[in-house]
């Protein structure tokens, strides 16, 4: 089989191919039409210059005519981009097309511009253009036959006698553009099994879990007694207990580690997390609360980290900070362990490796995203399963009060 010169990708239209003309027909003329044009444009044999799925078409043959044509061309149509096989065959070509991608891809509309308006994200960095018109041609007219294709798309255009003049200029410029990306960004040949078992571009990814984070510790203009500035700002979220370097924050770090896990981020302010950490019943996400051993000593914050400790809610992970490398925290260290300890408790005795490694206070940069990673994790396992116990289980039998014909 001799590779092609573009693969036509389209999306099935559903109906019986075993009796009467197959639904595709108009796909399958339009695809005859383009083959000439561009084996003209292009100067080679007909017959080894494009590629459509027919029916008799093999698993083999089109997975082989992807792996291999230069030319990505496809069909946009609203069915189009619903298609998994359209999905997979756009993502196929587009890892193999490498540093070609986009200019190996012609995309041709199908049907009117307005029916594929909501494109989705994988298409959107692929220029949806014709090629040049006729050198002798008016540029009043090739802009006439633009905005007709646009407006109508093709298959309008072929099906009314009155615009087949039209559709042949068009068939004509597309044919151009794909000559064009034959000749300037040619996909590399790669082979059949590269294209297989590929994902769908066109599939609309599940939302990420939401993981919430809060931090406690002081403000620059509220410090503990004694307590030097440097690693507080104007608000929690700006506290930088580690300061090596360009250290970000440490709300900052742990919502780039939840991205990189697959969450999404959420902060809450600490007064409002409160109310949440020591209410009875299944939580409403997981959460992560990072805690500044010097928080601890201001009696009221202490009293309330003690109330979290003590509820336990599965779906809260609590980690300290005791960034011992700092003069000032090495020389108090003695004092804030014990205040943790004093804080914390139930985590402290009753908790998992890296939740007594959290609460004991986390000493290195490094340190901490490791355990963070452990234990929102952690956290969102036991937050899902506290919703499945929290769930009522669906009755997979009778009542014995059913008096309905399926309740004997």
């Amino acid at each position: 089989m001799t590779a092609p010169v573009f693969f036509l990708s389209h999306a099935r239209t559903p109906g019986s191919r075993m009796f009467g003309p197959d639904p595709d027909r108009p796909v399958f003329e339009f695809f005859d039409d383009l083959a000439r044009e561009t084996a003209r444009a292009m100067e080679v044999p007909e017959a080894t210059t494009g590629f459509v799925e027919r029916s008799r078409a093999t698993p083999h043959e089109s997975q082989r005519a992807l792996a291999t044509c230069q030319v990505f061309v496809p069909l946009y149509s609203p069915r189009y981009f619903t298609d998994p096989v359209c999905g997979r065959q756009w993502t196929a070509f587009r890892r193999r097309a490498g540093a070609t991608y986009p200019g190996a891809v012609v995309p041709v509309l199908w049907t009117p511009r307005r029916a594929a308006a909501a494109l989705p994200l994988a298409v959107l960095d692929v220029p949806v253009e014709l090629g040049p018109p006729e050198p002798h041609e008016e540029p009043a007219a090739a802009a006439h036959e633009k905005e007709r294709y646009e407006d109508g798309g093709l298959y309008q255009l072929m099906d009314v006698d009155d615009d087949r003049q039209i559709y042949q200029r068009i068939l004509g410029r597309l044919a151009r553009r794909i000559a064009a990306a034959a000749r300037t960004s040619p996909a590399p040949p790669v082979h059949p099994s590269e294209v297989a078992e590929v994902a769908d571009a066109f599939a609309v990814p599940p939302p990420r879990p939401v993981l919430r984070l809060t931090v406690l510790a002081p403000q620059a203009d509220r410090l503990p007694p004694g307590r030097d500035a440097d690693a507080y700002g104007p608000l929690p979220a700006d506290w930088r207990p580690y300061r090596s370097g360009g250290e970000a924050p440490v709300a900052a770090q742990m919502a780039e580690v939840a991205r990189n896990l697959g969450f999404s981020p959420e902060a809450v302010p600490f007064e409002k997390a409160y109310g949440e950490f020591v209410s009875p019943g299944p939580g409403p996400a997981p959460w992560v609360l990072a805690i500044d051993a010097w928080a601890l000593t201001d009696p009221r914050l202490a009293e309330r980290v003690r109330d979290i400790d003590e509820a336990g809610r599965p779906w809260v992970a609590m980690l300290a900070v005791l960034a011992v490398q700092e003069e000032q925290t090495r020389q108090n260290a003695a004092r804030l362990r014990a205040l943790l300890r004093s804080a914390l408790p139930r985590h402290l005795d009753a908790g998992r490796n890296a939740q007594r490694a959290a609460a004991r206070g986390i000493e290195t940069a490094d340190a901490f995203g490791l355990i963070f990673a452990e234990l929102a994790q952690g956290s969102y396992m036991r937050y899902v399963g506290g919703i499945q116990e929290h769930t009522p289980a669906r009755r997979s039998w009778p009542n014995q009060d059913d008096d309905s014909e399926t309740g004997e």
